[in-house]
């Protein structure tokens, strides 16, 4: 089921959208509301969610990155709407503030 393609968007349906229950805390800065309405970065609102619809993606497909204090990770899609995380350590050219390792 797809998001409207126009008109008003709630965090419950988009909630629902992503397989989570619709009460879940949600924010428009959340990673999977990011990838759902493909912005990854920058400005963001519900409208940007209009007939976006959730789409598994293949296993193993990278999918973002993330720093944790001096450890950095990996996210992929595990191909069921989901994703798992592996470390990849230390590296100084991808997170900022990163030299500490």
């Amino acid at each position: 089921m797809a998001l409207p393609g126009s008109g008003q968007i709630s965090l419950s349906q988009v909630n629902t959208e992503l397989a989570f229950s619709s009460n879940a805390p949600i924010s428009l800065n959340d990673t999977a509301l990011r990838i759902l309405f493909s912005k990854t970065s920058g400005s963001i609102s519900l409208n940007d969610g209009w007939g976006k619809t959730l789409t598994c993606t293949a296993y193993g497909t990278f999918l973002y990155y993330y720093c944790s204090g001096p450890d950095l990770f990996d996210v992929y899609a595990d191909g069921y709407c989901s994703t798992y995380i592996e470390a990849r350590g230390c590296d100084l050219n991808s997170c900022s503030g990163y030299q500490q390792c």
